[in-house]
Protein backbone atom coordinates (compact mmCIF):
# COMPACT_ATOMS: atom_id res chain seq x y z
CA UNK A 1 0.00 0.00 0.00
CA UNK A 2 1.29 3.43 -0.94
CA UNK A 3 1.89 5.86 1.89
CA UNK A 4 -0.32 8.87 2.35
CA UNK A 5 2.48 11.39 2.05
CA UNK A 6 4.55 11.98 -1.08
CA UNK A 7 8.35 11.86 -1.16
CA UNK A 8 8.57 15.66 -1.26
CA UNK A 9 6.05 18.36 -0.40
CA UNK A 10 6.32 19.64 -3.98
CA UNK A 11 4.60 16.42 -5.11
CA UNK A 12 1.35 17.70 -3.58
CA UNK A 13 1.34 20.18 -6.47
CA UNK A 14 1.65 17.52 -9.21
CA UNK A 15 -1.14 15.83 -11.15
CA UNK A 16 0.87 12.58 -11.31
CA UNK A 17 1.00 12.31 -7.50
CA UNK A 18 -2.79 12.67 -7.25
CA UNK A 19 -3.41 10.12 -10.00
CA UNK A 20 -1.25 7.58 -8.13
CA UNK A 21 -2.80 8.54 -4.80
CA UNK A 22 -6.38 7.96 -5.99
CA UNK A 23 -5.55 4.85 -8.01
CA UNK A 24 -4.15 3.26 -4.84
CA UNK A 25 -7.00 4.33 -2.51
CA UNK A 26 -10.56 3.20 -2.87
CA UNK A 27 -11.89 4.56 0.41
CA UNK A 28 -13.02 8.12 0.96
CA UNK A 29 -10.29 10.27 2.44
CA UNK A 30 -11.34 13.47 4.18
CA UNK A 31 -8.44 15.91 4.39
CA UNK A 32 -8.90 18.16 7.45
CA UNK A 33 -12.05 16.37 8.60
CA UNK A 34 -15.41 15.46 7.17
CA UNK A 35 -18.64 17.40 6.68
CA UNK A 36 -19.99 16.49 10.12
CA UNK A 37 -16.91 17.86 11.88
CA UNK A 38 -17.35 21.22 10.13
CA UNK A 39 -21.15 21.21 9.77
CA UNK A 40 -21.75 24.21 12.07
CA UNK A 41 -19.39 26.26 9.94
CA UNK A 42 -20.86 25.07 6.64
CA UNK A 43 -24.43 25.60 7.87
CA UNK A 44 -23.57 29.17 8.78
CA UNK A 45 -21.92 30.15 5.48
CA UNK A 46 -23.56 28.01 2.80
CA UNK A 47 -27.14 28.71 1.73
CA UNK A 48 -29.69 26.51 0.01
CA UNK A 49 -29.88 28.97 -2.92
CA UNK A 50 -26.10 28.88 -3.52
CA UNK A 51 -24.38 27.65 -6.66
CA UNK A 52 -21.41 25.93 -5.04
CA UNK A 53 -18.03 24.97 -6.49
CA UNK A 54 -15.79 22.55 -4.60
CA UNK A 55 -12.19 22.86 -5.86
CA UNK A 56 -9.82 19.91 -5.54
CA UNK A 57 -12.68 17.67 -4.45
CA UNK A 58 -10.65 14.46 -4.39
CA UNK A 59 -12.74 11.56 -3.12
CA UNK A 60 -14.24 13.62 -0.32
CA UNK A 61 -17.98 13.44 0.26
CA UNK A 62 -18.08 17.20 0.94
CA UNK A 63 -19.89 18.08 -2.30
CA UNK A 64 -22.42 15.29 -1.77
CA UNK A 65 -23.07 16.39 1.81
CA UNK A 66 -23.57 20.02 0.77
CA UNK A 67 -26.00 18.80 -1.87
CA UNK A 68 -27.90 16.43 0.43
CA UNK A 69 -27.60 17.84 3.96
CA UNK A 70 -27.73 21.56 3.12
CA UNK A 71 -30.10 21.06 0.17
CA UNK A 72 -27.92 23.09 -2.18
CA UNK A 73 -29.32 22.19 -5.59
CA UNK A 74 -26.28 23.09 -7.72
CA UNK A 75 -22.92 21.71 -6.58
CA UNK A 76 -20.00 21.36 -9.01
CA UNK A 77 -16.91 19.44 -7.86
CA UNK A 78 -13.63 19.75 -9.75
CA UNK A 79 -10.31 17.94 -9.51
CA UNK A 80 -7.28 17.46 -11.76
CA UNK A 81 -7.36 13.68 -11.36
CA UNK A 82 -9.32 11.95 -14.12
CA UNK A 83 -9.24 8.81 -12.00
CA UNK A 84 -11.03 10.40 -9.08
CA UNK A 85 -13.57 12.24 -11.21
CA UNK A 86 -14.51 8.96 -12.90
CA UNK A 87 -14.80 7.24 -9.48
CA UNK A 88 -16.88 10.05 -7.99
CA UNK A 89 -19.26 10.16 -10.95
CA UNK A 90 -19.79 6.42 -10.56
CA UNK A 91 -20.26 6.69 -6.81
CA UNK A 92 -22.52 9.77 -6.62
CA UNK A 93 -24.02 10.60 -10.00
CA UNK A 94 -25.40 7.31 -11.26
CA UNK A 95 -28.85 8.10 -9.88
CA UNK A 96 -30.94 10.71 -11.71
CA UNK A 97 -32.14 12.22 -8.42
CA UNK A 98 -28.78 13.97 -8.05
CA UNK A 99 -29.00 16.01 -11.25
CA UNK A 100 -27.54 19.13 -9.60
CA UNK A 101 -24.43 17.31 -8.32
CA UNK A 102 -21.66 17.21 -10.93
CA UNK A 103 -17.99 16.20 -11.10
CA UNK A 104 -15.66 17.69 -13.70
CA UNK A 105 -12.01 17.00 -14.45
CA UNK A 106 -10.59 20.50 -14.33
CA UNK A 107 -7.47 22.26 -13.12
CA UNK A 108 -8.17 25.09 -10.68
CA UNK A 109 -5.86 27.23 -12.84
CA UNK A 110 -8.32 27.01 -15.76
CA UNK A 111 -11.46 28.22 -13.98
CA UNK A 112 -11.09 31.77 -15.28
CA UNK A 113 -10.82 30.53 -18.89
CA UNK A 114 -13.88 28.32 -18.38
CA UNK A 115 -15.87 31.26 -16.98
CA UNK A 116 -14.82 33.59 -19.83
CA UNK A 117 -15.66 31.00 -22.49
CA UNK A 118 -19.10 30.34 -21.00
CA UNK A 119 -18.36 26.67 -20.23
CA UNK A 120 -18.85 27.59 -16.57
CA UNK A 121 -20.95 30.25 -14.88
CA UNK A 122 -20.10 32.18 -11.69
CA UNK A 123 -20.70 30.60 -8.30
CA UNK A 124 -22.02 32.18 -5.12
CA UNK A 125 -19.80 29.94 -3.00
CA UNK A 126 -16.41 28.35 -3.64
CA UNK A 127 -15.13 25.77 -1.15
CA UNK A 128 -11.51 24.77 -0.79
CA UNK A 129 -10.64 22.00 1.66
CA UNK A 130 -6.87 21.62 1.42
CA UNK A 131 -6.35 22.56 -2.23
CA UNK A 132 -4.61 25.83 -1.45
CA UNK A 133 -2.28 23.98 0.92
CA UNK A 134 -1.41 21.46 -1.81
CA UNK A 135 -0.86 24.14 -4.44
CA UNK A 136 1.22 26.23 -2.08
CA UNK A 137 3.80 23.46 -1.74
CA UNK A 138 5.78 23.69 -4.98
CA UNK A 139 8.75 25.71 -6.17
CA UNK A 140 6.49 28.43 -7.61
CA UNK A 141 4.05 28.29 -4.75
CA UNK A 142 3.62 32.06 -4.27
CA UNK A 143 2.78 32.65 -7.93
CA UNK A 144 0.68 29.46 -8.03
CA UNK A 145 -1.35 30.66 -5.03
CA UNK A 146 -1.87 34.08 -6.64
CA UNK A 147 -2.93 32.39 -9.89
CA UNK A 148 -5.34 30.16 -7.97
CA UNK A 149 -6.84 33.16 -6.15
CA UNK A 150 -7.31 35.00 -9.45
CA UNK A 151 -9.16 31.98 -10.84
CA UNK A 152 -11.31 31.65 -7.70
CA UNK A 153 -12.02 35.39 -7.82
CA UNK A 154 -13.24 35.06 -11.42
CA UNK A 155 -15.53 32.18 -10.39
CA UNK A 156 -17.29 34.16 -7.66
CA UNK A 157 -20.47 36.06 -8.39
CA UNK A 158 -21.07 39.45 -6.78
CA UNK A 159 -21.10 38.98 -2.99
CA UNK A 160 -19.86 35.40 -3.43
CA UNK A 161 -17.97 33.63 -0.66
CA UNK A 162 -14.65 31.80 -0.77
CA UNK A 163 -14.52 29.30 2.09
CA UNK A 164 -11.06 27.87 2.81
CA UNK A 165 -10.22 25.02 5.17
CA UNK A 166 -6.46 25.13 5.60
CA UNK A 167 -3.70 24.28 8.05
CA UNK A 168 -3.12 28.05 8.01
CA UNK A 169 0.65 27.81 7.93
CA UNK A 170 2.34 31.21 7.97
CA UNK A 171 3.10 31.29 4.22
CA UNK A 172 -0.51 30.32 3.43
CA UNK A 173 -2.00 33.06 5.62
CA UNK A 174 0.49 35.53 4.16
CA UNK A 175 -0.66 34.70 0.60
CA UNK A 176 -4.34 34.96 1.52
CA UNK A 177 -3.81 38.35 3.17
CA UNK A 178 -1.64 39.65 0.33
CA UNK A 179 -4.21 38.80 -2.31
CA UNK A 180 -7.53 39.45 -0.60
CA UNK A 181 -6.76 42.16 1.95
CA UNK A 182 -3.84 44.13 0.55
CA UNK A 183 -4.91 43.55 -3.07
Amino acid sequence: METLLPKTTEDFNKREYWERFFQSRQNTFEWYGDFLQHSRFFTKYIRKADRALVVGCGNSDLGLMIFEKLNVGDVTNIDISETIIRQMRQKHCSRKIRAGLTYECMDVFTIEDNIKSGRMHPFSCVLDKGTLDAIHSGDNSDSDATNMFRNIDSALSLMGRYIILTLAQEHIVHSICNYFIQG
